[in-house]
């Protein structure tokens, strides 16, 4: 069993909000509120904000995405896990949610699951890549999973210009019966996994993108497992840190 979970949750924020304003009221009042509870803690062990930057021009494509942000826990696995979770604790429904509803349009926003697999460990600092992916439609999403980690991975690795440029690169790969909305008139997305690539500057990662390394080796070996649909960010993390003394 995976010594952790990880949780995406992909956030859309309130049509009568400025992205400023709702970043203001997520990264300060929702998250004081969020770590201040015991009940968080019981079901999390860490919690990292996703704050959108700006994608690149050379990068950008069809880069407008539905979401304003994301938010990332990791989680002890247990049996439950399908059952029972934050969302449905008491101190989740009569306090988070009014604060969400606050910032949030719930209904559009929706969770992604999965297992942690490190493939280079390094810093967190700088800027991250974050890319929510849909296999191809020519592969079950056992064969999917078994591909990128036993023979895209070691290909990622062996091509050293783009690497070098790399400073942590992690693989999570999709539980898709965990995967749910965040509310009962949303709809759950079909993301198969997820990658995220470390950076330490929004130069380093634009330039690594646009290796001719990149693009005629790992770029092409991508077609292969995945589908055109998957959708892509530019993110800064920002983790909320649980208070000192506080239980579970």
């Amino acid at each position: 069993m995976a010594t952790h979970i990880s949780k995406f949750t992909l956030l859309k924020r309130r049509s009568d909000l400025t992205h400023d304003e709702y970043n203001e009221h997520w990264h300060t009042t929702h998250a004081h509120v969020l770590a201040s509870l015991p009940a968080f803690w019981k079901y999390s062990v860490s919690y990292v904000q996703n704050h959108l930057l700006p994608m690149p021009a050379s990068l950008a494509g069809n880069a407008d995405v539905p979401f304003d942000g994301i938010a990332k826990t990791y989680q002890t696995p247990r049996d439950d896990m399908n059952r029972q979770d934050f969302f449905t604790d008491p101190s989740y429904l009569t306090i988070m949610r009014e604060d969400e509803f606050k910032f949030l349009s719930i209904h559009s926003c929706t969770s992604i699951y999965g297992t942690e697999h490190i493939i280079k460990d390094g810093p967190t600092s700088g800027v991250k890549y974050l890319s929510f992916l849909r296999r191809s439609e020519s592969l079950d999403q056992e064969t999917f999973l078994s591909y990128r980690l036993t023979q895209h991975a070691p290909l990622v690795k062996s091509v050293e210009s783009f690497y070098m440029l790399v400073r942590r690169y992690v693989q999570h790969h999709g539980l898709l019966k965990l995967h749910r909305a965040m509310s009962e008139e949303g709809s759950s997305e079909t993301f198969s996994g997820v990658v995220e690539l470390y950076f330490d500057s929004i130069e380093d990662l634009e330039t690594a993108f646009n290796l001719p390394d990149y693009l005629e080796t790992i770029r092409q070996d991508e077609r292969k497992f995945l589908c055109g649909s998957s959708m892509r960010f530019i993110v800064e993390e920002r983790p909320v840190l649980k208070p000192k003394g506080l239980s579970p």
